[in-house]
């Protein structure tokens, strides 16, 4: 006598595997394609320039400063001036009435794209510094500093300062120099008094979205004070 079997259950809807809609497939690509179009556009445009702010350097050479009056241009030795126990000389200038110097820095692109300098910052070189040193002006552009009562620092702004035009471009593996005018301004340095200043000019670069401040990284330059140095007007 045979046995009837039976039929399997029909398997329920719960447990029959879904299948993504082919909608969602093709959405999610396009969606992948996309994220990896931005990056790759966003590489080729955006790293370059990201890469050339990285290597641009701000320079200031051995003899930065050229005056007038020769004999305004020397070397000073700071207290600790010493590396690997020799004495490190760096350049100066003697301040007094009638200054008459140029200050050189050279902004060098070791990159493969342009930079643009935004801005170049002097220290204790503005209208209102009390030191005795005013960079009244760039040869370059003819470009002046900002002024005003709170002018301590020379703030040459490339970028934002109608007579420069806009901000200066730096060639991918070019070197562009740049000159100020130095002349003296009513100061309180004694004849013993010297300001050394490192880490200086700071120099606002930018290239694309990326804005990076750098500076001079070397042994640094000095203004020294002379028998003149002291405010022309308190000795009237």
């Amino acid at each position: 006598m045979s046995e009837l079997l039976e039929a399997p259950p029909a398997p329920s809807a719960a447990d029959t595997p879904r299948r993504a809609p082919r909608g969602r497939i093709v959405a999610a690509l396009v969606v992948v394609l996309v994220v990896a179009l931005g990056v790759a556009v966003w590489t080729v445009s955006f790293l370059p320039g990201l890469n050339s702010v990285n290597q641009t350097q701000v320079l200031l050479d051995a003899r930065p400063f050229v005056c007038k009056n020769k004999s305004d241009v020397t070397t000073y030795t700071p207290s600790d001036g010493t590396r690997d126990d020799e004495a490190v000389f760096v350049p100066a200038i003697r301040v007094h009435p009638g200054l008459d110097c140029t200050m050189d820095i050279v902004i060098r692109n070791d990159g493969d794209a342009d930079v643009s300098v935004d801005k170049v910052t002097i220290p204790m070189a503005g209208a209102s510094n009390g030191w005795g040193v005013h960079a009244d002006r760039g040869y370059l552009q003819g470009i002046t500093p900002a002024r005003g009562r709170d002018a301590v620092d020379a703030v040459f702004d490339y970028q934002h300062d109608p007579a420069a035009g806009g901000s200066f471009p730096v060639g991918g593996h070019t070197a562009q120099r740049f000159s100020f005018h130095l002349s003296w301004s009513d100061g309180c340095m004694d004849d013993n008094s010297a300001g050394i200043f490192t880490q200086a000019p700071t120099v606002v670069l930018a290239a694309g979205p990326w804005r990076i401040a750098k500076s001079w990284n070397g042994p640094g330059y000095a203004f020294l004070g002379g028998k003149h140095t002291v405010s022309a007007k308190s000795n009237s």
